[in-house]
């Protein structure tokens, strides 16, 4: 681990070292305890959210955040200090710094006011933390520029580990807030389990989805493709809404801004097509196929590295964020949803997204025509672990 003088010089202002120091290196050391499906959505068995479920989610989210954040920082310090000291970079490191400084001192909460208080604690820093992804990758991609290919490949590791954490804290921290606001209300909504949903409608999903893609589309071009849905059965995935719809959205941005550059002066555009699958498996498959001219072989050779994207961040809204809805919880309103191109982590994201749950994420090219992206969701089972 770096120095004290070391992290003084970066994070600079008023911070207690020897502190930090010390609890960084004895949270990173403890393992995350793993947590399924069945420790999340546990409490809703008898119908009935009770003020023990509340504390005890509480108390399981005082002991992940610390440990979690702790060995996000620590594969932090890892990296070459010249990696560190870009701009992007540093404010990530010294914005987590502070928030496991807060994080670590935090004492265990015993009753419902305790677990209120921690809770708006976690609210306050997500607050505090909501661009931290457009720093990390401004950071990534300025990296890049003073980095070899060997070097960014080990950033890229690091980079994805940082990602992986990322969304387990969010997680958590999203199912929590969902617990308690089912506990104030008296009862969740139907079908609705913390941030899961038994039976999600996909083609609502992809619905919704495409909505928000073509909005962003038509504020850049004025212009947008229709999205055509194959006729199929109504399927449905024991899945969290919010994070799927934030993989499709991903996923139709880069198919309607390749078709309209492409066909936009055209008499008609070629719709994108969207078809959707269930397999014996209960794994559910949802293709999305364009006529937008392909990539080319370096574009597919560098489409899952983060912060290869060359073009300028476009924000189309700046809509006013509410902190406490369960994508920004997620992570999701921080960055990708609001713009239709960035700085090369929409994709590599949300294959991280759609892994966590233990699903996948794939193209197929086809230069000169178009692209066919997969996604691939598992039913949230017992065997999902966080």
């Amino acid at each position: 681990m770096r120095s004290t003088r070391a992290l003084r010089s970066l994070a600079g202002g008023a911070f207690d070292y020897d502190f930090y120091n010390r609890s960084l290196g004895e949270f990173a050391e403890r393992d995350p305890r793993p947590l399924g499906l069945k420790d999340m959505i546990k409490w809703y068995d008898s119908g009935v959210i009770t003020e023990d479920n509340v504390i005890e989610s509480a108390q399981n989210l005082h002991r992940e955040l610390p440990i979690r954040l702790a060995k996000s920082l620590v594969s932090f310090e890892l990296l070459p200090l010249v990696v560190l000291e870009q701009p992007g970079m540093l404010k990530v490191f010294k914005d987590y710094s502070s928030s496991f400084d807060i994080l670590s001192k935090e004492q265990k909460p015993l009753d419902l006011e305790d677990s209120v208080a921690y809770n708006n604690v976690v609210l306050g820093l997500i607050k505090m933390n909501a661009d931290l992804l457009n720093s990390l990758s401004q950071g990534v991609a300025n990296c890049r520029k003073v980095m070899s290919f060997e070097e960014t490949l080990r950033l890229d590791k690091m980079v994805h580990q940082f990602i992986g954490y990322r969304l387990s804290r969010r997680f958590l921290a999203a199912n929590h807030a969902a617990v308690y606001d089912h506990f104030v209300s008296g009862k969740a909504p139907v079908g609705e389990v913390g941030v899961f949903h038994r039976a999600a409608p996909i083609s609502l999903i992809v619905n919704s989805a495409a909505e928000e893609a073509q909005e962003l589309c038509h504020a850049e071009f004025g212009q947008f493709p229709e999205l055509y849905i194959d006729e199929g059965q109504d399927l449905k995935l024991f899945c969290v809404p919010v994070n799927l719809q934030a993989i499709l959205v991903e996923i139709l941005k880069n198919s309607m801004k390749a078709t309209v550059e492409r066909h936009g002066n055209n008499p008609t555009m070629p719709p994108v097509r969207c078809t959707i699958s269930q397999n014996l498996k209960k794994q559910t498959i949802i293709c999305f196929s364009d006529s937008g001219g392909g990539m080319s072989a370096s574009s597919v050779a560098s489409l899952w590295r983060y912060g290869t994207s060359g073009r300028t961040i476009l924000d189309t809204h700046g809509k006013v964020r509410d902190y406490k809805s369960k994508e920004s919880l997620l992570g999701i309103r921080d960055m990708h949803t609001q713009r239709l191109s960035g700085y090369g982590f929409g994709l590599p994201l949300s294959k991280a997204r759609a892994n966590y749950f233990g699903g996948d994420l794939w193209v197929r090219n086809m230069e000169g025509h178009g692209v066919d992206t997969f996604i691939k969701m598992l039913p949230a089972t017992a065997r999902w672990v966080t």
